[in-house]
């Protein structure tokens, strides 16, 4: 057979998409169809209120048929309550939206229905699970970042190995349980050299805080010259605030992920799954970063602004390191010395 002429192949191309768009939007339509009969949707999750307000709001204008109900709390907290309604044999929630840690805990308890939303070829290996019981909603990137008045650009941190240079010795802080950074590294590095580096920090009269928005704060205020580690997204928007702070990524840098999951018996699962789909989509996913200007999974969005993660090569945090941490907790306990 002869080769078929590129005019040809393009109306055959052009015809295919316009297949798969149709089985799209019936799919689409059906789902949309079986959440009119439900009652609505109960969310939980962990992002800011003022985050997941605006997300449902926009999801419901699509969808006025579906009422939304809201629980927000900590991901620790998100996780016991529904330990707790589960244990009295309740089935509460639709969907949840909670860190890697609690969403991989929950998955091993049996409380997730495998979902695969339309777009999730748009996810990257790391930002969805084999299983597809839960897909990345956004992450926090790691970060050294550091105060201007105090360091000059020349003089700034390419590495992290940078920070154990004499003249850093009492001028980094540090959030005291940064425990998914810290087995990040040593699994990044191997677990003898990570320790390696770890040992040489603890060596530079760390100042110690809880929290990286205080730590950032901090540093920002001149407290300390810098943060061994903050999440870029805070540190971009303290800078574009006008604060004396810059960031530094070193490849690979890790990223905490915060999932959306489809609860397991939940008593309106359609209407969960239409807001999966929309979270998840390129039109949730922007939302994610111009909205929240959080770092979006969503391989066709970039972040805001895009230096956030245009060119630089992101670290999945493993879901799945939640049942060691309770190993990488004590040992970066012992490592810096704290109680």
């Amino acid at each position: 057979m002869g080769r078929l002429a590129p005019a040809f192949l393009t109306v055959i191309a052009s015809l295919v998409l316009a297949t798969l768009q149709h089985g799209v939007a019936l799919a689409q339509d059906k789902l949309a169809d079986a959440a009119r009969n439900e009652k609505g949707i109960v969310l939980y999750g962990s992002p800011n209120t003022d985050d997941l307000n605006f997300l449902v709001n926009v999801f419901t204008k699509k969808h006025p048929f579906v009422k939304s109900s809201i629980y927000r709390a900590t991901s620790a907290a998100v996780f016991n309550k529904i330990m707790a309604e589960s244990r009295a044999g309740r089935r509460a929630f639709d969907a949840v939206i909670v860190s890697g840690f609690e969403i991989h805990l929950l998955k091993k308890a049996g409380l997730f229905e495998a979902y695969l939303p339309r777009e999730i070829h748009r996810y990257p290996a790391g930002f969805k699970d084999s299983e597809g019981y839960w897909t990345a909603f956004f992450s926090n990137t790691h970060v050294i970042s550091y105060n201007t008045r105090q360091v000059k650009a020349e003089d700034a941190p390419k590495k992290y190995e940078d920070l154990l240079q004499p003249a850093w010795k009492g001028r980094l802080m540090m959030h005291s349980e940064d425990y998914e950074w810290f087995t990040n590294q040593l699994l990044i590095r191997g677990e003898e050299n990570g320790l390696k580096l770890m040992r040489g920090l603890a060596n530079q009269n760390i100042i110690f805080r809880r929290g990286h928005t205080l730590i950032l704060q901090l540093v920002a205020a001149g407290e300390a010259a810098a943060s061994v580690n903050s999440y870029a997204y805070r540190a971009e928007r303290l800078k574009q605030d006008g604060a004396p702070v810059r960031w530094v990524g070193v490849e690979p840098i890790v990223a905490n992920l915060l999932c959306i999951a489809l609860a397991k018996n939940g008593p309106n699962p359609n209407s969960a799954r239409l807001f999966i789909e929309f979270a998840t989509s390129k039109e949730g996913q922007t939302i994610v970063s111009q909205k929240f200007q959080r770092v979006p999974a969503h391989m066709d969005v970039e972040a805001n602004p895009p230096t956030l993660t245009r060119g630089l090569k992101l670290w999945p945090s493993n879901p799945e390191l939640g049942e060691r941490i309770g190993r990488y907790g004590k040992l970066f306990r012992e490592t810096f010395g704290l109680n």
